[in-house]
C-alpha cells in the first residue's frame, strides 16, 4: 500500500511531498505523514551514528539494526517492530532504535504507546531534534497541544534550520490561540525555505485570523504559485476574496 522509504499520505490539514531531514552527515530520516498537523514522522537510519552518540554497538546489535532498517525501506513494518522489540530486550541502549519502534507504532495508529517510546529515545539521547520533532507529532495526534508545542520547541531550539518543526510549531500555536506567535513561527519556516507552500497557506490562515486579509490572501497566491493545484489554498483564497469582497461592499455601503 505504501513504501516507507518515498511517503505515506493520509488526508489532513495540508499535503505534502516526502520530506528529507537531515542531521550533520549522519541521520538520515525519512518520512510519513500525519493527520492534522501538516507533520511527519521520520525514521532514522542507524549508520555513522557512534560518533554522536554512546550505545551497545556489539555485532548482535550492528547486524539486527541494518536488519530493521532493511525491512523498514521494504515497508515491512510489523517484521521491523518484531526486530526492534528485539533488540531492546536485548539490552539496546540505541536511541534509534526507540526511535524507529516509536515511529513505527506512529504509523499503525498507536500514538499513545509512540509518545511512551519517544520520551524513552529522548532520556537516551535528550539533544535529538528529531525525536522531539516526532514526540509534537505524536502528541498532536493525542490532541496534547500545549505538550506538542514544548516538544516542537524543542526541536527548533536543537536544530533551528528545520522548516516542518517551525511549521508545525505555528499550526500547534494557532490550536491555543496565540496566532502572533503562530506567524512568527510560520515566517521562520519560510526564512529557512521560501518555496514551501504549506506555510504559505498556514501564514494565510494565521493573517486572517489577525484581520489582515490583504496579506492572507498574498499568503494563498504564494501558496497556488508553488503548489498549483493545491487545492486546500485555493479554498482559503476563495474565502478570503469573498470576505473582501463583503467588506468593500460594506464600506461601500457605508459611504452611501
Amino acid at each position: 500500500m505504501f513504501k516507507l522509504s518515498n511517503y505515506l499520505r493520509t488526508f489532513g490539514f495540508a499535503r505534502l511531498k516526502a520530506l528529507i531531514f537531515s542531521r550533520i552527515k549522519s541521520l538520515l530520516f525519512l518520512s510519513f505523514f500525519s493527520r492534522q498537523n501538516n507533520s511527519s514522522f521520520s525514521v532514522a537510519k542507524t549508520a555513522e551514528t557512534s560518533q554522536y552518540i554512546s550505545f551497545n554497538a556489539s555485532p548482535y546489535h550492528a547486524l539486527r539494526e541494518g536488519r530493521a532498517f532493511t525491512l523498514v525501506n521494504q515497508g515491512k513494518l510489523l517484521e521491523a517492530e518484531i526486530v526492534y522489540r528485539e533488540l531492546i530486550e536485548h539490552g539496546s541502549d540505541n536511541p534509534i532504535v526507540y526511535g524507529n519502534l516509536a515511529t513505527i507504532c506512529g504509523i499503525q495508529g498507536r500514538p499513545e504507546e509512540s509518545v511512551d517510546l519517544y520520551r524513552k529515545t529522548l532520556n537516551l539521547m535528550p539533544e535529538y531534534p528529531g525525536a522531539h520533532y516526532n514526540l509534537g507529532v505524536a502528541l498532536m495526534e493525542l490532541d496534547k497541544v500545549k505538550e506538542a508545542i514544548a516538544s516542537y520547541g524543542m526541536a527548533v531550539k536543537i536544530d533551528p534550520g528545520h522548516p516542518e518543526s517551525f511549521n508545525n510549531l505555528g499550526v500547534a500555536l494557532m490550536r491555543v490561540g496565540e496566532t502572533k506567535s503562530a506567524i512568527v513561527s510560520y515566517n521562520r519556516a519560510l526564512k529557512l525555505r521560501p518555496n514551501y507552500p504549506e506555510a504559505h497557506n498556514n501564514l494565510g490562515v494565521a493573517l486572517r485570523e489577525a484581520g489582515d486579509i490583504e496579506s492572507a490572501i498574498a499568503s494563498y497566491n504564494k501558496a497556488i504559485e508553488f503548489r498549483p493545484h493545491y487545492r486546500e489554498a485555493r479554498t482559503n483564497l476563495a474565502v478570503a476574496l469573498k470576505e473582501r469582497d463583503q467588506m468593500n461592499l460594506g464600506a461601500n455601503a457605508y459611504r452611501l
